[in-house]
């Protein structure tokens, strides 16, 4: 991994960063650990230049660890591009997410089960291959919100049960931390952003400890994409005290 040039597009107070993995792709055996610490007064925003490709196992398991740490006083953004999962891939995700009380987070994941040309030429997602995942969000040291899941061709392209994953081949999932409840006007709004509808399914839910986590369900990226900026654009002001700037990256 390498981290490209720290550019200031907002200022001398954020810090953008990109995240390079120059071999683009992830094979079995691959490990890729990220880590991210933010001091007090820091800000930082973290994204990639482009999708992680998990590609074909050959009978070893790829792994992806991501250890975020926020102190008081202390504001993260984390927003990589999405993961492809390629048929026969074995992969797992780990996501670690550790803030203190007074810190503030906006981050995001997003999963795209199979190539999206093979999707709409053929219907289908996956033959042969699965992925698990391990994320959590702690706050005070105290575990606020964890998610242990496996995904299969099963589950994931034959199981379109509304109280799964509806067969939809795209997930996304937005924490936000400010420290603070939303205010009765931004869960308004955020109500109103909430879709259900045959390309796209989201919905907000706030946590007694004030962690705001979006979910998506969706039928492409882009689509899934979209949803998220929105949502990131709505909780950035509550999240991090600052208007949304769309990244130059989206746009390219």
């Amino acid at each position: 991994m390498a981290l490209q040039k720290i550019l200031y597009p907002e200022g001398p107070s954020i810090a953008h960063a990109f995240i390079l993995h120059p071999p683009s792709g992830i094979a079995g055996g691959d490990l890729i650990s990220i880590a991210s610490q933010v001091k007090p007064g820091a800000h930082a925003l973290l994204t990639t230049p482009g999708a992680a490709r998990w590609y074909k196992a050959n009978g070893q398991y790829a792994e992806q660890q991501v250890h975020i740490t926020v102190e008081d006083d202390g504001c993260l953004e984390w927003l990589p591009s999405e993961n492809i999962f390629f048929d026969e891939c074995q992969a797992r995700l780990i996501t670690e997410i550790r803030l203190a009380p007074a810190a503030r987070f906006l981050g995001w994941e997003v999963m795209q089960f199979g190539q999206q040309q093979s999707l709409q030429s053929t219907g289908h997602v996956w033959r042969s291959a699965w992925v698990r995942v391990d994320a959590s969000v702690t706050i005070d040291t105290c575990l606020d919100w964890k998610e242990l899941a496996a995904f299969s061709p099963e589950n994931v392209h034959h199981r379109p049960a509304i109280q799964g994953t509806g067969g939809f081949p795209v997930h996304g999932t937005l924490w936000a931390y400010s420290g603070q409840p939303l205010s009765e006007s931004d869960q308004d709004s955020c109500a109103r952003l909430a879709s259900f509808s045959s390309a796209l399914r989201s919905g907000f839910t706030q946590l007694p400890s004030g962690l705001v986590v979006f979910r998506v369900l969706a039928s492409e990226t882009e689509v899934a994409r979209s949803a998220l900026i929105q949502a990131w654009a709505l909780l950035r002001p509550w999240a991090v005290g600052r208007t949304a700037e769309p990244l130059r990256i989206w746009a390219t």
